[in-house]
Protein backbone atom coordinates (compact mmCIF):
# COMPACT_ATOMS: atom_id res chain seq x y z
CA UNK A 1 0.00 0.00 0.00
CA UNK A 2 1.64 3.08 -1.07
CA UNK A 3 1.19 6.08 1.78
CA UNK A 4 1.63 9.58 0.65
CA UNK A 5 3.01 12.31 2.71
CA UNK A 6 1.39 15.24 3.95
CA UNK A 7 3.11 17.09 0.81
CA UNK A 8 1.34 15.05 -1.44
CA UNK A 9 -1.85 15.80 0.25
CA UNK A 10 -1.33 19.21 0.20
CA UNK A 11 -0.68 18.82 -3.12
CA UNK A 12 -3.73 17.14 -4.46
CA UNK A 13 -5.62 20.26 -2.51
CA UNK A 14 -3.87 22.65 -4.88
CA UNK A 15 -4.50 20.64 -7.86
CA UNK A 16 -8.37 19.94 -7.10
CA UNK A 17 -8.93 23.56 -6.11
CA UNK A 18 -7.31 24.34 -9.95
CA UNK A 19 -9.62 22.06 -11.48
CA UNK A 20 -13.11 23.05 -9.81
CA UNK A 21 -12.27 27.00 -10.93
CA UNK A 22 -11.73 25.01 -14.15
CA UNK A 23 -15.04 22.70 -14.13
CA UNK A 24 -17.13 25.63 -12.60
CA UNK A 25 -16.22 28.31 -15.27
CA UNK A 26 -18.76 27.04 -17.85
CA UNK A 27 -21.62 28.46 -15.52
CA UNK A 28 -24.06 26.22 -17.46
CA UNK A 29 -22.61 23.18 -16.94
CA UNK A 30 -22.27 24.19 -13.53
CA UNK A 31 -25.88 24.75 -12.70
CA UNK A 32 -26.55 21.77 -14.62
CA UNK A 33 -24.43 20.03 -12.07
CA UNK A 34 -26.11 21.79 -8.94
CA UNK A 35 -29.40 21.03 -9.77
CA UNK A 36 -28.73 17.13 -10.52
CA UNK A 37 -27.06 16.91 -7.04
CA UNK A 38 -29.84 18.53 -5.54
CA UNK A 39 -32.55 16.10 -7.29
CA UNK A 40 -30.06 13.07 -6.47
CA UNK A 41 -30.08 14.14 -2.75
CA UNK A 42 -33.70 14.45 -2.34
CA UNK A 43 -34.64 11.26 -4.25
CA UNK A 44 -32.95 9.38 -1.87
CA UNK A 45 -34.41 7.14 0.84
CA UNK A 46 -31.54 8.62 3.56
CA UNK A 47 -33.33 12.31 2.97
CA UNK A 48 -36.68 11.38 2.12
CA UNK A 49 -36.26 9.98 6.01
CA UNK A 50 -33.96 12.25 7.72
CA UNK A 51 -35.92 14.82 10.17
CA UNK A 52 -32.61 17.04 11.28
CA UNK A 53 -30.37 17.23 8.47
CA UNK A 54 -26.71 19.52 8.62
CA UNK A 55 -25.54 20.99 5.14
CA UNK A 56 -23.08 23.47 4.64
CA UNK A 57 -23.74 27.56 2.99
CA UNK A 58 -21.12 26.70 -0.29
CA UNK A 59 -17.90 28.62 -0.26
CA UNK A 60 -16.30 29.41 -3.71
CA UNK A 61 -16.16 26.59 -6.04
CA UNK A 62 -18.97 24.37 -4.36
CA UNK A 63 -21.66 22.77 -5.06
CA UNK A 64 -24.49 25.01 -3.48
CA UNK A 65 -27.00 23.26 -2.60
CA UNK A 66 -28.67 25.74 -0.30
CA UNK A 67 -32.04 26.04 -2.22
CA UNK A 68 -32.63 22.51 -0.03
CA UNK A 69 -33.66 24.08 2.86
CA UNK A 70 -36.28 26.83 1.58
CA UNK A 71 -37.62 23.70 -1.11
CA UNK A 72 -37.92 21.71 2.41
CA UNK A 73 -38.81 23.69 5.50
CA UNK A 74 -40.26 20.46 6.53
CA UNK A 75 -36.98 19.62 7.48
CA UNK A 76 -35.03 20.99 10.48
CA UNK A 77 -31.85 22.43 8.86
CA UNK A 78 -28.36 22.83 10.86
CA UNK A 79 -25.13 24.84 9.04
CA UNK A 80 -21.96 24.34 10.41
CA UNK A 81 -19.51 27.39 12.16
CA UNK A 82 -16.10 26.99 13.00
CA UNK A 83 -15.13 27.87 16.53
CA UNK A 84 -11.83 26.90 16.85
CA UNK A 85 -8.69 24.70 15.77
CA UNK A 86 -10.71 21.35 13.89
CA UNK A 87 -13.96 22.16 16.21
CA UNK A 88 -17.80 23.37 14.81
CA UNK A 89 -20.53 23.93 16.16
CA UNK A 90 -24.06 23.33 14.22
CA UNK A 91 -26.88 25.75 14.02
CA UNK A 92 -30.42 25.59 13.20
CA UNK A 93 -31.48 27.62 10.36
CA UNK A 94 -34.32 28.06 7.64
CA UNK A 95 -33.41 31.01 5.96
CA UNK A 96 -30.47 32.38 3.99
CA UNK A 97 -29.95 35.83 4.23
CA UNK A 98 -29.58 35.87 8.19
CA UNK A 99 -26.54 34.78 7.59
CA UNK A 100 -23.06 36.61 9.13
CA UNK A 101 -19.72 36.76 6.65
CA UNK A 102 -16.19 35.48 8.00
CA UNK A 103 -13.03 37.23 6.65
CA UNK A 104 -12.19 33.27 5.15
CA UNK A 105 -14.89 33.89 2.50
CA UNK A 106 -16.93 31.44 4.72
CA UNK A 107 -20.50 32.20 5.65
CA UNK A 108 -22.37 31.01 8.72
CA UNK A 109 -25.07 31.09 10.82
CA UNK A 110 -25.52 33.90 13.60
CA UNK A 111 -24.27 32.88 16.83
CA UNK A 112 -27.93 33.55 18.54
CA UNK A 113 -29.64 30.76 16.38
CA UNK A 114 -30.53 27.02 18.19
CA UNK A 115 -27.74 25.22 18.52
CA UNK A 116 -27.90 21.39 17.35
CA UNK A 117 -26.01 18.42 18.83
CA UNK A 118 -24.19 16.64 16.36
CA UNK A 119 -26.31 13.10 17.80
CA UNK A 120 -29.11 14.82 16.73
CA UNK A 121 -28.46 15.08 13.18
CA UNK A 122 -30.26 12.01 10.87
CA UNK A 123 -28.15 12.78 7.55
CA UNK A 124 -25.00 15.02 7.54
CA UNK A 125 -24.34 16.67 3.33
CA UNK A 126 -20.55 17.89 3.40
CA UNK A 127 -19.07 19.43 0.62
CA UNK A 128 -14.97 18.53 -0.03
CA UNK A 129 -12.52 19.26 -3.18
CA UNK A 130 -12.25 15.58 -3.58
CA UNK A 131 -13.25 12.91 -2.23
CA UNK A 132 -12.56 8.79 -2.57
CA UNK A 133 -14.19 5.61 -3.61
CA UNK A 134 -13.98 4.62 -0.05
CA UNK A 135 -15.88 7.44 1.05
CA UNK A 136 -12.31 9.24 2.44
CA UNK A 137 -12.61 13.16 2.04
CA UNK A 138 -10.00 16.09 1.20
CA UNK A 139 -11.17 18.87 2.67
CA UNK A 140 -9.79 22.10 3.32
CA UNK A 141 -7.60 21.28 6.02
CA UNK A 142 -9.10 22.00 8.88
CA UNK A 143 -10.57 18.84 10.54
CA UNK A 144 -13.49 20.22 11.30
CA UNK A 145 -15.94 17.59 9.35
CA UNK A 146 -13.76 14.58 10.22
CA UNK A 147 -13.87 15.75 13.78
CA UNK A 148 -17.66 16.12 13.67
CA UNK A 149 -18.66 12.63 12.31
CA UNK A 150 -17.17 11.22 15.12
CA UNK A 151 -19.39 12.30 16.98
CA UNK A 152 -22.43 11.99 15.31
CA UNK A 153 -25.22 8.88 16.46
CA UNK A 154 -24.37 5.64 14.82
CA UNK A 155 -27.61 5.58 13.13
CA UNK A 156 -27.20 9.09 11.43
CA UNK A 157 -25.89 8.65 7.68
CA UNK A 158 -23.46 10.92 5.84
CA UNK A 159 -23.09 12.15 2.22
CA UNK A 160 -20.24 13.72 0.25
CA UNK A 161 -21.00 15.55 -2.96
CA UNK A 162 -18.45 16.10 -5.28
CA UNK A 163 -18.15 16.56 -9.24
CA UNK A 164 -16.88 13.06 -11.03
CA UNK A 165 -14.05 14.56 -12.21
CA UNK A 166 -12.49 14.86 -8.35
CA UNK A 167 -13.87 11.49 -7.53
CA UNK A 168 -10.95 9.91 -7.11
CA UNK A 169 -9.30 5.78 -6.24
CA UNK A 170 -7.52 7.01 -3.38
CA UNK A 171 -6.90 9.91 -0.68
CA UNK A 172 -4.20 10.16 1.20
CA UNK A 173 -5.41 9.48 4.93
CA UNK A 174 -2.78 10.14 7.17
CA UNK A 175 -4.59 11.91 10.28
CA UNK A 176 -6.13 9.54 12.96
CA UNK A 177 -9.67 11.56 13.04
CA UNK A 178 -9.94 10.74 9.14
CA UNK A 179 -13.72 9.71 9.32
CA UNK A 180 -15.12 8.11 5.61
CA UNK A 181 -18.92 9.37 4.50
CA UNK A 182 -21.58 6.44 4.15
CA UNK A 183 -22.13 7.68 0.54
CA UNK A 184 -20.57 9.78 -2.02
CA UNK A 185 -22.86 11.46 -4.51
CA UNK A 186 -21.03 12.10 -7.65
CA UNK A 187 -22.43 14.84 -10.59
Amino acid sequence: MLILSQQDKSTLRIRALQELRSIFSDKSDFYSRQNQLIRSIELSDEFKKAKTILTYYPMDNELDISSLIISNPNKRWGIPRPIGKGIMLCFQTDELYNLLSLKNGLKVPVATSTLIQPEEFDLIIIPGLAFDKKGYRLGRGGGYYDRFLGKISKSCKSFGVITKELYLDKIPSLEAHDRPVDKVIVV
